[in-house]
């Protein structure tokens, strides 16, 4: 992730004077359930077709996200590259789910976030 998105994004709030938040309910069901209007814009785009219509949910899904944490506090930019390097330790593995799907392998460890909220 990009410093460059996180900058664009705190425009936005500053032009919109949108305030600081705090981790609380009505909060947090207000950003889900604008997250997952998103989610489902980029369901409906996939089904339809439409790649203009889902780049621009997937784009939207991320603004929700790093506009949340931004809202919170949240050190975004650290939290990714945290969770980046706890996912590149993943293997790939025929499963169910997919046939090239990532799996955790033994001793595989979270990351650690405690810090940045």
């Amino acid at each position: 992730m990009t410093a460059d998105l996180m900058k664009m994004v705190q425009e936005f709030q500053a032009k919109f004077d949108l305030p600081k938040a705090k981790f609380k309910s009505h909060f947090l069901g207000e950003r889900q359930e604008m997250m997952y209007e998103e989610i489902v814009e980029y369901s409906k785009a996939c089904y339809e077709n439409n790649p203009e219509g889902a780049l621009d949910a997937l784009v939207d899904l991320v603004y929700f996200a790093i506009g949340t944490a931004t809202s919170l506090d949240w050190d975004f930019n650290e939290a990714f590259r945290r969770v980046h390097a706890a996912n590149m330790k993943k293997v790939r593995a025929h499963t169910e789910r997919s046939a090239v799907d990532l799996i955790k392998p033994p001793g595989w460890t979270t990351a650690d976030l405690h810090d940045l909220v």
